[in-house]
């Protein structure tokens, strides 16, 4: 082998040793963010019905209780990993 060769390999060796590097999201970010989405998304789809049928207090009051609970997983989780480390 030649010494070109060898740089490739360990260039390619070293590409890849820092792409494997991957930071993981933790539980208390992203779980709640996957709530969030899923509480806008419902909020929409649902929400024009209920301000044409006139129930605008309903859908306030369900918006804000699940708002209410998203973010106190988001404390709960937070509390839990701070006692993991």
């Amino acid at each position: 082998m030649d010494k070109k060769g060898l740089d490739e390999k360990s260039r390619h060796v070293d590409a890849g040793s820092s792409s494997g590097i991957r930071r993981k999201i933790p539980r208390s970010q992203w779980l709640p963010a996957l709530l969030l989405v899923y509480l806008l998304g419902m909020t929409i789809y649902f929400g024009r019905d209920l301000i044409r049928q006139g129930e605008i207090a309903r859908l306030v009051t369900v918006f804000l209780l699940d708002l209410g609970i998203i973010a106190l997983l988001y404390f709960f989780l937070k509390k839990r990993e701070s006692k993991k480390e």
